[in-house]
């Protein structure tokens, strides 16, 4: 992700994973039911998942082959921050949570 001046951040994993950005709050992307209902506010939600059960909406039950069961996932993201030339890392270890919130 990166602004027109160059800066941005840059994300890498030890595999895939599926990542998403909202100008919108965790706690207004719960609550709201419609689209009208989301407010931008001053910042952006990451939400970076390491594994994903199955895919869009059917009548039927998510295969089992694409199901995400609870048990420990070793996952390693670095996110690293590019302010044009300067260029910084941090890396966390993850565990798979139901709702799990990381504050950088």
């Amino acid at each position: 992700m990166v602004e027109g001046n160059g800066a941005g951040l840059e994300f890498k994993g030890n595999h895939l994973f599926n990542f998403n950005a909202h100008p919108f709050s965790t706690e207004n992307l719960t609550k709201a039911l419609y689209t009208y209902q989301l407010h931008p506010f001053d910042g952006i939600t990451f939400n970076i998942d390491c594994a994903t059960s199955g895919l869009g909406c059917t009548a039927r039950s998510v295969f089992a082959h694409y199901q995400v069961l609870p048990q420990r996932y070793n996952f390693i993201i670095s996110i690293n921050e590019n302010l044009s030339r300067i260029r910084t890392e941090k890396s966390f270890n993850m565990i798979y949570f139901q709702n799990h919130n990381l504050k950088i």
